[in-house]
């Protein structure tokens, strides 16, 4: 039953990633011809702010290195999702199992065995103390205040 919770939540999650077409055109680059060079306007995501070896934004690349940079983009499969991160998936989806597992009754039923366990356990040990008191003020070990 969590697992099949699980497995949902993990397709809700992916597919929420997709890009949707109403908005689409509004993340493309724009590119402005220029006399003397060239402008791209683009939106910024965190995988932009910090390149290859922590290389931080702003770093000049030529032509060659742009087009190479594109083609590898181009090639590599289900580009057009954004990529999910499989770490944050897996915090997200423990958080929501375990809530999920407190809130079942089966938990819930344990959570109660063991603290009654826990209050006979307690009474044993009370049961033994005042057992051994008797035990030693019989005997006149045990002296008065």
């Amino acid at each position: 039953m969590i697992q099949e919770k699980q497995r949902e939540m993990m397709k809700q999650i992916i597919t929420s990633q997709c890009a949707v077409p109403e908005v689409e055109h509004l993340f493309k680059p724009i590119t402005y011809d220029l006399e003397k060079h060239t402008v791209t306007i683009s939106t910024l995501e965190d995988g932009d702010l910090v390149g290859y070896r922590d290389q931080q934004l702003g770093t000049n690349k030529s032509d060659d290195e742009i087009s190479e940079i594109e083609e590898s983009q181009e090639s590599r499969p289900g580009n057009d999702q954004d990529p999910v991160r499989t770490s944050d998936v897996k915090k997200h989806l423990r958080r929501n199992n375990a809530a999920a597992v407190k809130k079942s009754n089966v938990f819930k039923q344990k959570n109660k065995q063991q603290k009654i366990k826990d209050r006979k356990q307690a009474r044993k040990k009370k049961h033994l103390q005042q057992k051994q008191h008797r035990k030693k003020k019989k005997r006149g070990i045990v002296k008065r205040k």
